[in-house]
């Protein structure tokens, strides 16, 4: 059975969340580039451009729910999932190269992860959003933690512990299977390695890695939304990562910053 409430209200929860969630020493700043053309500085929030900060990308992810010990995790392989437990679906790379090329450009320094929640009926949902506590009940999983695919269907499938193992036809295990707020850590940690400001470097990095992974992968690139021209700068770059986040990776962008210059304490 699928979740009581869609992927749009699950995605539009943790946005929501995570603008707000990680305060007072870091912010997780939801880009929309429509905002931004509007001319709403940083896409309708506040990005500063000055200070130091890291493009995050996330795509959402509707899982299946398993109620019973029935299903093949536990029955034929044997897993210690407990129920009920969550799959869910990665395209074939037959059918799409979105997997591919949210691999490509987790290259270990870039934040990008996959987000699925920990619960299923709109009665729990509505709870964790009223206590804002959609975050702590979901996964995130790194695309390179999952690995490369091969074309037939894949799914993860997980729980609400920490357990977690890639499907195809025999189980491998997610060794890295975030939960809540232990992605922080990710977040902190790219945030000292790298002290430039953000309209410096970081934004146009990951725009050429994106824009690389697609070369590799002899996808076509668009030209960027024709008023972005009335843009310039890093205004610009940020609007075309998101553009390119949500065309071709099927994610959404945020801009991760220390609320003041300075280390979180």
């Amino acid at each position: 059975m699928r979740t009581d409430f869609s992927e749009f209200s699950f995605g539009y929860a943790l946005v929501e969340e995570l603008a707000n969630g990680f305060r007072p020493t870091l912010t997780a700043v939801p880009v929309f580039p429509s905002l931004i053309e509007e001319g709403h500085e940083g896409g309708g929030y506040d990005v500063k451009f000055e200070l130091p900060g890291a493009p995050l990308l996330i795509q959402f992810k509707r899982p299946d729910v398993m109620l019973t010990a029935k299903a093949k995790e536990i029955s034929i392989h044997g897993l210690g999932l407990g129920t009920p437990f969550y799959r869910f679906h990665i395209r074939s790379s037959a059918v799409s190269k979105q997997h591919d090329l949210l691999l490509g450009h987790d290259t270990g320094t870039n934040l990008v992860y996959y987000a699925s929640p920990c619960f299923h009926e709109i009665s729990t949902f509505n709870g964790h959003y009223v206590a804002q506590q959609i975050i702590s009940n979901t996964i995130f999983i790194r695309p390179r933690d999952i690995g490369r695919l091969s074309a037939e269907p894949h799914h993860v499938a997980y729980d609400g512990t920490g357990h977690g193992w890639r499907f195809s036809d025999e189980p491998v295990r997610v060794l890295k299977l975030r939960i809540g707020r232990e992605i922080e850590g990710d977040l902190r940690e790219r945030l000292r390695g790298d002290d430039r400001p953000l309209g410096e470097g970081p934004i146009k990095e990951v725009v050429a890695s994106i824009e690389r992974t697609l070369r590799r992968l002899r996808i076509s690139l668009t030209d960027s939304n024709p008023r972005l021209s009335r843009l310039s700068g890093s205004k610009r770059d940020l609007a075309r990562l998101a553009e390119l986040a949500h065309v071709y990776l099927g994610a959404q962008t945020f801009i991760v910053q220390h609320v003041s210059d300075g280390e979180p304490s």
